[in-house]
């Protein structure tokens, strides 16, 4: 068991407030700390507190607490019990903010830190959405490092301007097409070879050229799997994951068997004509709004909206699989908007 740290009241003749001094026991070197006060009664007061702060581990030098020791208390006690998607999404942003700026301590991290580290992320090409997501997270942990007595001020966080309406229309058609708006979509697809291209950017969030290379062999109905084989668009195969709701509907559409062959018939070959037949043919029918350019939904937002639904359940690595990203930055980025959002909701009022 570690040595009780003592603490005493030493009094010099060149200062008119009182010191507080003790022994750095992972160091062995003498401390100091002013009481900023000549009396000996509130000195002692201040004494005995600052002892006991640093017998039980609340007492954090704002000069040496490591970032990682920051880290580390930030998450355990302002994030446990937390979602795992939510644990995620901080452990990513601190995890980035660390490797790119490389800070030493708490301390050390001013207004110039967080100006350069918006500027790299501007450099590697990050959306501002993300960037500003990013800062809001830390903009966050450093208020509740201002509350709990680490820092004396927190560093001034210039948040990003973002495009005007660049949220609203992301998040509404992203995240809002609902159960009945995808039955719609269904109910007003021509043949069932459109049926399944929906189905699988809903379900299965894929794109347009990995729903045309499925084949009835590449999926497991057993395993919940469909093995999408390389395309045009990837260099390898990746697999998907087939919810209930998919299974019920193969199931539904292929009551003898899901044949071997191609599953998808009956839509255009170019890209340009399916995306173009979708947004004319479907979803305007259907009356389901979205981002094309008529203010309709599009297939690329059945994809990004089963990517919303499921990143409220499963961290980023796990979303980033389904999702197929080759870096996680495309997934961080994915819902960055989102994130925004909330974080505008969360600090209104104490920025207000």
């Amino acid at each position: 068991m570690p040595d009780r740290i003592h603490v005493w009241i030493q009094r010099f003749k060149d200062r008119p407030n009182l010191m507080l001094q003790w022994i750095d026991p992972d160091t062995g070197r003498r401390r100091s700390k002013s009481t900023k006060t000549s009396d000996m009664e509130e000195a002692e007061q201040q004494r005995s507190d600052h002892e006991y702060e640093l017998n039980n581990d609340l007492y954090h030098d704002r000069s040496t607490l490591s970032w990682e020791r920051f880290r580390e208390i930030y998450i355990t006690e302002k994030f446990g019990g937390a979602p795992p998607n939510t644990l995620s999404k901080v452990e990513t942003v601190f995890a980035d903010f660390n490797s790119r700026m490389k800070p030493k301590n708490l301390g050390a991290v001013t207004e110039r830190t967080f100006s350069g580290y918006a500027t790299k992320l501007r450099e590697a090409g990050r959306a501002p959405a993300s960037i500003h997501g990013n800062l809001a997270y830390l903009k966050a942990a450093f208020r509740w490092a201002q509350d709990q007595g680490l820092i004396h001020r927190m560093p001034k966080i210039i948040m990003p301007k973002l495009p005007k309406g660049t949220n609203k229309v992301k998040i509404r058609n992203a995240s809002r097409i609902t159960v009945e708006e995808f039955e719609r979509l269904l109910l007003k697809a021509p043949n069932n070879g459109w049926k399944m291209l929906i189905a699988f950017a809903w379900n299965c969030g894929m794109r347009r050229c990995e729903a045309m290379a499925v084949r009835g062999r590449d999926i497991d109905l057993k395993a919940h799997t469909i093995d999408i084989p390389k395309n045009k668009a990837r260099d390898e195969g990746a697999t998907v994951f087939v919810t209930p709701e998919l299974d019920a509907l193969l199931r539904l559409m292929f009551p003898d068997g899901i044949p071997d062959g191609p599953i998808i018939h009956g839509i255009p070959k170019s890209e340009k004509e399916v995306s173009r037949d979708f947004v004319d043919k479907i979803s305007s029918k259907a009356a389901v709004k979205g981002n094309s350019k008529d203010g309709w939904a599009t297939l690329h937002d059945l994809r990004r909206n089963f990517g919303s639904r499921w990143m409220l359940k499963v961290p980023a690595q796990v979303l980033r699989r389904m999702m197929r990203h080759s870096d996680i930055n495309t997934t961080l980025d994915f819902y960055a908007d989102a994130e925004k959002a909330a974080m505008d909701v969360i600090w209104q009022k104490t920025e207000e």
